[in-house]
């Protein structure tokens, strides 16, 4: 048995462009879900919009249209190398090839990659300059210069670590 889904809006009794059907005795989505989606399409309260769910498909008349959602502006990197990639290859100005590897390096994929990567080699880099200059200290190396260039070091570094913390 096929079961139908009509909407309507309560106060003007006017059915909308919309149907759901389902081949089962009830619907998987509830109705309030239903009813939320198209009201909020519609910028309506869903407590405006009726639904019924029948054996026939009780629509009639003129039908209220749904308005299709605007669409996402594209992406300006996307854009440009898209642009980028239809020019001939052997027509590539110095400048056109840096800018290309450069969007390409830095898609939203890469870019928590990259931070993720430069944070750990600032780590690791801090790390073993302290271990560098403990053992130098052991060795009776003067502890002045290695704390100063530790801590350079340091510096540098936490930003990489910063980064991998946002």
């Amino acid at each position: 048995m096929t079961v139908y889904r009509c909407l309507r809006v309560v106060n003007t009794g006017q059915w909308l462009d919309v149907l759901f059907t389902s081949s089962s005795e009830d619907f998987e989505v509830p109705e309030l879900s239903h009813r939320t989606d198209i009201a909020n399409a519609l910028c309506l309260d869903s407590a405006e919009l009726e639904a019924l769910d029948t054996n026939a498909d009780q629509r009639s008349g003129l039908l209220l249209g749904i308005p299709t959602p605007p669409e996402a502006p594209p992406d300006p990197d996307q854009v440009r190398t898209r642009e980028l990639l239809s020019i001939l290859r052997s027509n590539w100005t110095a400048a056109q090839r840096a800018e290309l590897l450069e969007l390409i390096a830095m898609t939203p994929v890469n870019k928590g990659i990259l931070a993720r990567r430069w944070a750990a080699v600032a780590a690791l880099g801090i790390v073993s300059v302290t271990a560098l200059e403990l053992y130098a200290l052991t060795q009776g190396i003067n502890g002045t210069a290695l704390t100063a260039s530790l801590a350079a070091i340091a510096g540098l570094g936490g930003t990489g670590v910063g980064r991998l913390l946002k």
